[in-house]
């Protein structure tokens, strides 16, 4: 499937991993070292932004969750 972050950025991919190791990577000044970092960090900036928060237990939730406040949409 094909997706398109909040910041522009679109991609394709077809697991929760790939969709978040994707985002992870497309961001120039991530200084995360491993998927789980990035997730609590993503889910700390944009869950305080939005006021909604972001699970990070798994990718699958972290996704679902994006998606659900329009943070990810599929395209």
């Amino acid at each position: 499937m094909r997706y398109r972050f909040i910041d522009g950025y679109e991609f394709e991919a077809g697991t929760a991993v790939e969709i978040c190791t994707a985002i992870w990577k497309s961001m120039k000044f991530s200084f995360r070292s491993n998927l789980q970092e990035w997730m609590d960090a993503n889910a700390s900036v944009m869950g305080e932004g939005l006021g909604e928060p972001l699970r990070t237990d798994t990718p699958e939730h972290h996704v679902e969750d994006m998606l659900t406040a329009g943070i990810l949409r599929e395209i």
